[in-house]
Order: C-alpha cells, then sequence, then structure tokens
C-alpha cells in the first residue's frame, strides 16, 4: 500500500476529482482538489510541475463555480511560478496568464 501522501496517491486523487469535474459533481471535486493540492505542497513542493497542475486545477475549477475571489490568488501563484521557473514566453506561463484572463 502506498499511503495517502505517495506521489501516486495524490496523482489518483487528481485525476478523481477531474472525473467527478466532469460528471458536474463539483463538491466532490472541490474536496479532492484541495486534498491533492495539500498533499502535493507537503510531499512535492511548491515548485514541483505536478503541485502547479493541483494549483491551476483548483483554480479554474474555483473560477468556473463564480468563485473568482477564491481563484485569483492560486492562478496568480501559478503565473508568478511559472514566470520565475520558465520565463514569460514559455507555454505554461502563458496559460497561466490565460486562466486568469477568463
Amino acid at each position: 500500500m502506498l499511503g495517502g501522501e505517495h506521489p501516486e496517491t495524490l496523482a489518483s486523487l487528481d485525476g478523481l476529482a477531474d472525473l467527478m469535474q466532469t460528471l458536474g459533481r463539483y463538491d466532490e471535486a472541490l474536496l479532492l482538489r484541495y486534498e491533492a493540492l495539500r498533499g502535493r505542497r507537503i510531499v512535492l513542493g511548491d515548485e514541483n510541475e505536478e503541485t502547479l497542475d493541483s494549483i491551476v486545477g483548483l483554480g479554474v475549477l474555483l473560477m468556473n463555480l463564480g468563485r473568482s475571489a477564491d481563484a485569483e490568488p492560486l492562478l496568480r501563484e501559478a503565473l508568478a511560478t511559472y514566470q520565475r521557473l520558465y520565463g514569460d514566453r514559455h507555454q505554461a506561463t502563458l496559460e497561466a496568464m490565460q486562466n486568469l484572463g477568463q
């Protein structure tokens, strides 16, 4: 058994959140996204690509749910991290900019 904070378990949580979101089960998706992000921050760190995926996934879900005040800090964090890691012209940075423009 891998345990609740193993990177593969955290990836599964994020995948399950995707499924719940697709099925329109947004409350469940939200809980799973928060849990995956919490674990990834602890286990992988804030600048890990998988952690950034979780930050963006949660931010986009919150934005889609009309919770822009909750989404904006997450999406700004992701953008700042992508800019610091990759610069302003990297695809991930450009996508992060687009997420903030939604």
